[in-house]
C-alpha cells in the first residue's frame, strides 16, 4: 500500500513531467532578443534561431498597385505561417511610401502606409513570431522609390530609420536589416573601395550623397533603441569578405550579419561558405535574410540548411507569396499555406526541427545530374562540351557529350566540396559512343589560396590524376561505372575535377552522366543549437582577393521577386591559358585505387553476388508520409534499385540507397504520400520483384518477409544484351518530378545505334525505304504508369509504318515529339517537361508521309486499349510535306487544301487572308512562304492570333509584339528556293490572320 508521501511523489513528478513536455512543445519566446557573442538570446537567456519567411509586397505595392500588402496581412494569414513552425516574418519596405515623398499617392503613403504595417508587426508579434523589417526601396530627392538603389542616400534613409527605431523600440522582437542588398563599386566582391563607401558612404561615386551603414546604426541608436540591427554584406549581400574589418561600431553590441543564399550565387557550397563566413559568424550572429531556389525542388536549400542548423545560422526563405514555384521563387500556391514542391521542403524542414525529428541527411552529391549541380561551377574550356545531350543518357533526360582534343577538357570547380573525411569515392557512368576505346584523365584540383576567388588569379594545381583505362576500358554503345576510392588520394579537402584527353591525339566523342561524390558514414541528423559562443578575437589582418560575381538576387516586380537584376561582370569561362601550367602530380592509379566498375548494360552477368533466398523488408523508424526508409535484405546485396508508389497514384518513386546500414533505401517526397505503399525492387541482374501494398504502417518496425525472391521472378526487358533498363527521369528545373515505370514487354526492339539505357531516349525518326504496305486500323494503347508529367503509348495496327508519333495537350496549340522506344512494339514516350492538360490528342505520320490526328484520343490514362477508326491508308498525303525539301507552293483555302501554283506578288501590295487547310477540322493551320526570286530585307510578315513561326529557312528575322499581332521582319533578304535548301517559314497556331507586305515583286506564297 503507498504511502500518502508515496503519492505525493508521484503527483509531483507527473506534474514534472507535464511542465517539461509543455516547455519542450512550446514556441521559442521571442521577446527581449539581444546579441550575447555570436548568438541571440531572448528575455529568458534562451538561444533563439530564426527560421521564417520573407513576407514581400510592402515594397512594391504602394507605388504600383494602388494598395499596401500583396494578400491578406489578418489572423487567418499568420495561423498558416505557424502552422508551418515559421517563428520569423521578414517586412520589405519602401522609402518613399513610409515618409509619405516623392509624389507615392497619399492613400497609400505616410501615415495610412505606416499604420496597416505597424498593426501587422504588432498581430506578428503578439503571436510569437518575430519580425525583421527590411528597407528594401529607396531613392533620392523627387525621385520616388520603385527599385533598389546601390546604397542608401543621405536625405532620407536615416530619417526613414530614426522613424523606424522610434515606433518599435519597446518591442525587442523586431528586428531591423538596415539596407537590402548594397552592391557598390560596380557590384565588387572585395575592394576596399567599395567596403569604404559601404562603411562610411564616402566615395561612392553614385550621383547622390550617399549613407554608410554607421549612419544608418547611429540613426537608430539615437532614438534609444537596443533592437538588434542586421547589416548585411556587399555585392548583394552575397560578400562578406571584409565585414569584420569594416563593420560599424555599435554602443550596445546587438549586431549581427546578413547574407543572402541563393542556388545561382557565386559562393553556394559549405566549402566556400565556411571559407568566406566562419570569421564573422564567430563574432556575430549570421542571418540569411534571403534563402532560395529557383529550380522548384530543395536540393539546394535542404543542403543550405543542414549546414545552417549545424552552424547555429538563422535563415528566413524567399517567399511567402502566391506566384509560380520558380519565378518568385515562391514556397506557396495560395495563402491558406498550401506549399509549392519548393516549399514542400521546406515546410517539411521546419515540423522536423520542431518536433526534433530532422531526418538524416546525407552528404552525397552530385556534380552532373542533368545538368551541372549547384555544387559547382562549369569552367569547361575548349567549346567540345554538350552538357544537353539527350539522345545517350544513362539516367534522367540528359548527359554530357565531350569530344576529347587536345586543348580541351572538362573542368567541374568548387569550394572544398570533396572532402575525405566525409567522403569516400566517387562515381561515375561513361559510354564511349559508336567506338569505344577513349582514354581520358580524370584529375582532382586544389586552390591554392581558398581565401581568394579562383576568376583567374588564384592558382590551381592538380593534386592527383588517373587514367580512366586503368579502372575501366570504356566501351562502344554501352555504360560503364567508374569509380575511384578516395584511399587511392592524399587526405583532406579538394576544390573539384578535370576531365581530358591522356594522349595528344583526338577520339571521337565520348558520354559522361551521373557524377557523384559518394559520403562515406552514416548521415546525422543535424543540431538546432548553434555553436557555443567564442572567446573574443582579434581581428584578422584583410587578405586582399579578387572579383567573383555571384548572380544578383532574382528580379524585382511587376512580377514579385526580391531584388532587381542587376548587370554584374559574368564570370569568365577559364580559357587555356587561363588553367593552371603546373605539372600534375606523378600517380600511379592502378596499384592503389580500389575501383569498381560495373557495366550496366552487358550480356554477362554482373559482378554482384547471385541473388538467392527471400527478400525481407524492414521499415526503418522515423518514417512517416514525408520520410520513408526500408532495408532490404536476403538477396546477399542483390538489389540495385528500389522504387515506392503511393496508394492512388500510378506514378512509381525511386528511393536514395543510403551510405549507412545494410541495404537501406529512403524517399524524401514532395508531397505527403498515402498508405499502403507499394514496392518495387530491381536486382543488378534485372529481376523485377513488385510487392502491391506492402506497407501498411509507419509503426511496424520489425522485419517483414515479403514471401518471394529475384530467382522466382523472370527477367526484365533491361537484360537484354543491348536494351539496357530505363531509369526514372530526373526532374527537370521547375517541374515536379516524373516518374517512368519500368516497362516489361517480352519483345524489345533494340537500337544499336542509340542504346541508351533511359526513357525516352530519342531515336531516328526517318521513313523506312523498304516498310511493308500500311494496312489495318490505328489502335492506341497508354502504357502503364502514364501521368500529366509522362505519357507512354503504344501505337498498334499499321505495325513499321508511324515514323513520329506528336502529342498536344488541351488548350495548346503546340505540337511535341514523342521518342520511339526500344523496348514493346512501337512505343512513343512523351515528356514535355511542362504539365499535360487531358484530353490529349496524337498527330502521327507514317514512313509514306501521310498523316492521321487523333483529336483528344486520350481522355484518361486508363490502359485498354483505344481502337481509332482510322488508318494511314484512309487518308491522303498531308500539305506538310512541303517541309520535305519539296518546291511546290501553294495556297492553303478550305476549297483547295494543296494548290500547286503559287500566287506571287507582282507590285507591293498588302493581302489578308485567314488560313485553311485541311487540318482545318483540328484547329491547326500551315502555310509555307517562300520567295522564288530574292525579297528585300524591309518585307514585314504579321501573325494576328495565337500562331507562331515554328520553322525558318534561309533567312534571318526579328520578331516583335505589337498588341494582337506577333510580327516578324526579315533583316536579311530570303534567299532562292531550291530543292535542296529551301527559303521560307512555316507557320501553325489557331485563329489566324496572316498580312504579308512586300516591296518587290515576285515574293510568293
Amino acid at each position: 500500500m503507498k504511502t500518502r508521501m508515496d503519492m505525493m511523489i508521484g503527483i509531483i513528478s507527473i506534474i514534472f513531467l507535464m511542465i517539461a513536455q509543455t516547455a519542450k512543445a512550446a514556441t521559442t519566446d521571442m521577446s527581449g532578443l539581444h546579441v550575447v557573442g555570436n548568438q541571440i538570446l531572448n528575455s529568458k537567456g534562451e538561444t533563439v534561431i530564426l527560421r521564417g519567411v520573407n513576407r514581400p509586397g510592402t515594397e512594391y505595392s504602394c507605388v504600383q498597385y494602388s494598395k499596401i500588402f500583396d494578400g491578406p496581412s489578418d489572423q487567418a494569414s499568420i495561423d498558416a505561417m505557424k502552422a508551418w513552425k515559421i517563428n520569423a516574418v521578414r517586412i520589405p519596405l519602401n522609402e518613399d511610401c513610409w515618409l509619405g515623398t516623392g509624389g507615392v499617392n497619399s492613400a497609400y503613403g505616410g501615415i495610412n502606409y505606416i499604420t496597416p504595417i505597424v498593426n501587422y508587426v504588432n498581430l506578428l508579434t503578439s503571436n510569437g513570431i518575430a519580425v525583421i523589417l527590411d528597407l528594401h526601396w529607396t531613392a533620392t530627392g523627387p525621385s520616388v522609390s520603385t527599385e533598389q538603389a546601390p546604397m542608401p542616400n543621405l536625405d532620407q534613409s536615416p530619417s526613414v530609420w530614426r522613424d523606424i527605431a522610434t515606433r518599435f523600440k519597446s518591442n525587442l522582437a523586431v528586428v531591423f536589416d538596415i539596407f537590402n542588398e548594397p552592391f557598390p563599386d560596380a557590384n565588387t566582391w572585395d575592394s576596399a573601395s567599395a567596403w569604404l563607401c559601404w562603411q562610411t558612404g564616402e566615395g561612392c561615386g553614385l550621383g547622390y550623397e550617399t549613407s554608410g551603414m554607421q549612419t544608418l546604426v547611429d540613426s537608430v541608436r539615437s532614438t534609444g533603441s537596443h533592437n538588434i540591427i542586421m547589416i548585411p554584406g556587399i555585392q548583394y549581400a552575397t560578400s562578406l569578405v571584409r565585414w569584420n574589418e569594416y563593420k560599424p561600431s555599435d554602443p550596445t553590441g546587438n549586431l549581427a550579419a546578413a547574407v543572402h543564399v541563393y542556388d545561382f550565387n557565386l559562393c553556394r557550397s559549405r566549402g566556400c561558405w565556411d571559407v568566406f563566413w566562419t570569421k564573422v559568424r564567430e563574432n556575430v550572429p549570421l542571418i540569411a535574410g534571403e534563402l532560395g531556389e529557383t529550380d522548384c525542388a530543395t536540393s539546394f536549400i535542404d543542403d543550405f540548411m543542414n549546414y545552417a542548423d549545424e552552424k547555429g545560422i538563422s535563415y528566413l526563405t524567399w517567399a511567402w507569396l502566391v506566384a509560380k514555384c520558380g519565378e518568385g521563387p515562391s514556397i506557396i500556391s495560395d495563402y491558406s499555406g498550401t506549399p509549392t514542391p519548393y516549399g514542400a521542403g521546406y515546410k517539411k524542414h521546419l515540423l522536423e526541427i520542431a518536433a526534433d525529428s530532422v531526418a538524416p541527411y546525407s552528404r552525397s552529391f552530385y556534380m552532373f545530374q542533368d545538368v551541372p549541380t549547384f555544387w559547382v561551377d562549369n569552367w569547361s574550356w575548349g567549346d567540345v562540351l554538350d552538357v544537353e545531350e539527350k539522345s545517350i543518357v544513362y539516367s534522367g533526360t540528359k548527359a554530357m557529350k565531350y569530344q576529347p582534343v587536345p586543348g580541351s577538357g572538362i573542368y567541374f570547380q568548387c569550394w572544398a566540396c570533396i572532402d575525405t573525411s566525409v567522403h569516400k569515392g566517387i562515381e561515375m557512368y561513361i559510354n564511349g559512343g559508336s567506338t569505344g576505346g577513349q582514354d581520358l584523365r580524370l584529375t582532382f584540383t586544389k586552390i591554392q589560396d581558398k581565401t581568394l576567388i579562383p576568376l583567374g588569379t588564384s592558382t590551381t594545381t592538380k593534386a592527383a590524376s588517373f587514367l580512366l583505362s586503368s579502372i575501366s576500358a570504356i566501351p562502344s554503345n554501352r555504360w560503364v561505372r567508374i569509380y575511384i576510392d578516395f584511399t587511392a588520394i592524399q587526405a583532406g579537402t579538394y576544390d573539384g575535377i578535370q576531365i581530358e584527353p591522356s594522349t595528344s591525339s583526338s577520339s571521337s566523342s565520348v558520354y559522361i552522366d551521373s557524377i557523384q561524390v559518394l559520403a562515406s558514414s552514416s548521415p546525422s541528423s543535424p543540431t538546432s543549437t548553434p555553436a557555443p559562443t567564442p572567446t573574443p578575437t582579434q581581428r584578422p589582418t584583410p587578405t586582399p582577393t579578387p572579383t567573383p560575381t555571384p548572380t544578383p538576387t532574382p528580379t524585382q516586380r511587376p512580377t514579385p521577386t526580391p531584388t532587381p537584376t542587376p548587370t554584374p561582370t559574368p564570370t569568365p569561362t577559364p580559357t587555356p591559358t587561363q588553367r593552371p601550367t603546373t605539372t600534375p602530380a606523378p600517380v600511379t592509379a592502378a596499384p592503389t585505387i580500389t575501383p569498381t566498375v560495373t557495366p550496366t548494360s552487358t550480356p554477362t552477368p554482373s559482378p554482384s553476388p547471385s541473388p538467392s533466398g527471400g527478400i525481407t523488408i524492414t521499415l526503418q523508424s522515423g518514417s512517416s508520409e514525408w520520410y520513408v526508409a526500408i532495408s532490404v535484405t536476403g538477396e546477399n546485396g542483390a538489389t540495385a534499385k528500389v522504387e515506392f508508389q503511393a496508394a492512388g497514384s500510378s506514378t512509381w518513386l525511386s528511393g536514395v540507397k543510403q551510405d549507412y546500414g545494410t541495404g537501406i533505401y529512403a524517399l524524401r517526397p514532395t508531397t505527403a504520400v498515402a498508405l499502403p505503399l507499394s514496392l518495387r525492387l530491381s536486382s543488378n541482374d534485372n529481376h523485377v520483384v513488385l510487392l502491391p501494398s506492402f506497407i501498411s504502417s509507419f509503426s511496424t518496425l520489425s522485419p517483414v518477409p515479403s514471401g518471394t525472391s529475384y530467382t522466382s521472378t523472370s527477367t526484365s526487358p533491361s537484360s537484354s544484351p543491348t536494351t539496357p533498363s530505363p531509369t526514372t527521369p530526373t526532374p527537370t528545373p521547375a517541374t515536379p518530378s516524373p516518374t517512368t515505370p519500368s516497362p516489361t514487354p517480352t519483345t524489345p526492339t533494340p537500337s544499336p545505334a542509340t542504346n541508351a539505357p533511359v526513357a525516352p531516349t530519342p531515336t531516328p525518326t526517318t521513313p523506312s525505304t523498304s516498310a511493308p504496305p500500311v494496312s489495318g486500323e490505328i489502335t492506341i494503347t497508354v502504357q502503364s504508369g502514364s501521368n500529366t508529367w509522362w505519357l507512354s503509348v503504344s501505337v498498334t495496327g499499321e505495325e513499321g509504318q508511324t515514323v513520329k508519333a506528336e502529342a498536344q495537350s488541351s488548350g495548346s496549340v503546340s505540337w511535341f515529339s514523342g521518342s520511339k522506344q526500344n523496348y514493346g512494339t512501337n512505343i512513343y514516350a512523351f515528356q514535355p517537361g511542362n504539365e499535360m492538360t487531358l484530353p490529349i490528342s496524337l498527330r502521327l505520320t507514317s514512313s509514306s508521309g501521310k498523316v492521321v490526328v487523333l483529336q483528344n484520343i486520350v481522355s484518361s490514362f486508363g490502359t485498354a486499349p483505344i481502337k481509332t477508326g482510322s488508318s494511314f491508308t484512309s487518308t491522303t498525303t498531308t500539305s506538310r510535306s512541303v517541309r520535305s525539301h519539296t518546291t511546290t507552293t501553294y495556297v492553303p483555302s478550305p476549297s483547295s487544301p494543296s494548290s500547286s501554283s503559287p500566287v506571287c506578288l507582282s507590285n507591293p501590295i498588302q493581302i489578308t487572308q485567314s488560313l485553311r487547310t485541311h487540318w482545318e477540322a483540328h484547329g491547326l493551320y500551315d502555310i509555307h512562304v517562300k520567295n522564288t526570286g530574292n525579297s528585300p530585307a524591309s518585307t514585314r510578315f504579321e501573325i494576328i492570333g495565337s500562331g507562331n513561326i515554328i520553322q525558318t529557312w534561309g533567312l534571318t528575322k526579328t520578331d516583335t509584339v505589337e498588341g494582337t499581332r506577333r510580327v516578324y521582319e526579315l533583316s536579311s533578304p530570303l534567299a532562292a528556293e531550291s530543292t535542296d535548301t529551301p527559303a521560307g517559314y512555316v507557320i501553325e497556331g489557331s485563329d489566324i490572320t496572316t498580312t504579308i507586305i512586300s516591296h518587290q515583286p515576285d515574293f510568293c506564297f
